[in-house]
């Protein structure tokens, strides 16, 4: 048998060794702060695609063909846009902007805009009368090149009489290369002084999505024609910020590689956090588990769901799930027999009306509370629950007193 200081120092062994475990933890969070707040900061910024008429009808956006076909339409000086050669002429201004290429506007006024012609180019833009052509390799959705794809694509131009002036390979975000392995040193010698690397969406100025889209989207005097370029910039945008994810997840990864213990420390900080709202639900049912009057108990449902039930008003049985979540409280009124009229005069009891909305698919009275400073919030619940249960309480009584 072990003696009391045997026992003793197990006990403070063990405290020693959960404080350096936290104190570790703490270290790990700490050192990661920066790169959590920019990561949330960006997903908390309104850049879905929203009510979006390409994500609805199709998945096709998915497809490079489906951002050739767009941009290919919006191109061409006779496509059903009705704009002429605004669109075109705002492209040749952004290539001469931000790549520095000096193309004459002039030149490609009225030209030709095909897809997969000649041969299979993706987007090719070449004017017979000045014999001048662009190259657009549509790479947005990172699909793999082709054996020698840029060098086959300017000798195709080339032999139908065409002078090449500018190769514009289009990624999402421009970290996407060709692939040389196969190039002769010819070929690098025509195609890499033509060649130029534009992103759709890299949230800067030289971008297609800020340097060519939203200034057609600002030009076009057509409604249909504003309405498509809105959509799609709208999608572009989305398609880009989720790409974007790559580096925050890039700087984790190198972070966590640095120390495995690190790495260990952060799996078990997950797996806490996966179970913290079921602490939290916990904490709500010690703090209330014989002080539920008038309610029968106080119990979890689910793990993360904390219920208060049941209370009787006439033929009511009502109760309230308190769900809790990492970033919120939800509470919930409602009536298990479903009689809206008492359930509507109970949340009028309590003054709800300000503060709980109705749900009519679950019919409930619903109230969300957001987690900012953690402890305040449960405090904050707290007070709210004890108010509820409080008006309750009083409402219970004045009915016992005027039977």
């Amino acid at each position: 048998m072990k003696s009391i200081d045997q026992i003793t120092s197990l006990i403070r062994s063990e405290q020693d060794s959960l404080e350096q475990r936290f104190s570790h933890f703490s270290t790990v969070i700490k050192s990661n702060a920066g790169i959590a707040a920019e990561f949330v900061t960006k997903k908390q910024s309104p850049d879905e695609a929203g009510f979006n008429i390409f994500q609805i009808i199709s998945n096709k956006f998915f497809y490079e063909n489906f951002h050739s076909d767009l941009i290919a339409s919006l191109l061409d000086p006779s496509g059903l846009h009705g704009e002429g050669n605004k669109f075109l002429q705002l492209f040749i201004t952004y290539l001469n902007q931000h790549f520095h290429i000096g193309l004459s506007i002039d030149d490609y006024r009225d030209s030709v805009v095909r897809r997969e012609k000649p041969g299979k180019i993706d987007i090719s833009i070449c004017n017979p009368l000045s014999k001048k052509a662009i190259i657009i390799e549509n790479k947005i959705n990172n699909a793999p090149d082709m054996k020698r794809q840029l060098p086959r694509y300017f000798e195709t131009i080339a032999q139908a009489g065409y002078i090449p002036e500018a190769i514009v390979y289009l990624t999402l975000d421009s970290s996407k290369k060709p692939d040389k392995a196969n190039w002769t040193l010819g070929d690098r010698r025509n195609v890499d002084p033509l060649l130029h690397f534009a992103a759709a969406y890299t949230n800067n100025a030289k971008d297609l999505y800020n340097g060519w889209l939203l200034e057609c989207q600002k030009e076009s005097t057509r409604l249909d024609s504003v309405t498509v370029l809105r959509q799609y910039t709208q999608l572009i945008k989305n398609l880009g910020v989720d790409q974007m994810d790559k580096p925050f997840m890039e700087k984790l990864f190198n972070r966590l590689s640095e120390n495995e213990n690190d790495y260990r420390t952060a799996q078990s900080l997950n797996l806490m956090m996966q179970n913290f709202p079921d602490y939290l639900a916990q904490r709500i049912q010690d703090k209330y588990n014989y002080r539920s009057n008038p309610f029968d108990s106080v119990w979890i449902f689910k793990g993360n769901t904390t219920v208060f039930g049941d209370w009787h008003y006439k033929d009511s049985k009502f109760a309230v799930d308190v769900l809790c979540s990492t970033d919120s409280y939800t509470i919930k009124i409602f009536d298990r027999n479903q009689i809206d009229e008492n359930l509507e005069k109970i949340v009028e009891l309590i003054n709800g009306e300000d503060h709980f909305s109705f749900s009519s698919l679950e019919r409930r009275y619903v109230m969300v509370q957001e987690i900012k400073i953690l402890d305040q919030a449960e405090k904050d619940l707290f007070t709210q629950i004890d108010y509820m249960l409080g008006k309750f309480k009083q409402f219970d009584k004045n009915e016992v007193d005027e039977t």
